[in-house]
């Protein structure tokens, strides 16, 4: 009789990449291993300096996190076109056993 005790995923680490705001705002680590659309959460500035609208400015003043809109907290992610994808990959475990006669 043998056994067999197979581990996966038992350290997670990703690392690496090109650096981009939104990287540097939410570094790769166990839980962040890529970036996807922010969709409509990303309200970014209403011009940049050549004039092009980079996101939707839906804000009072000069950024979102202006006084003029309020003294809530205001989180990061409205700042950014790519948000982490997050979740870490699960612990799996393999037995396996072999009998012979």
């Amino acid at each position: 009789m043998k056994g067999t005790l197979l581990l996966a995923n038992v350290f997670n680490r990703c690392f690496g990449g090109t650096k981009t705001a939104w990287s540097t705002a939410y570094p790769a680590n166990s839980q962040v291993c890529g970036y996807g659309s922010n969709g409509s959460a990303f309200i970014g500035t209403p011009t940049n300096a050549g004039g092009m609208t980079n996101g939707y400015g839906w804000y009072y003043g000069a950024s979102g996190a202006d006084p003029a809109n309020g003294t809530t907290g205001y989180p990061k992610v409205f700042d950014y076109p790519y948000i982490p994808v997050s979740g870490a990959i699960p612990l799996q475990a393999y037995f396996q056993l072999q009998i012979k006669l």
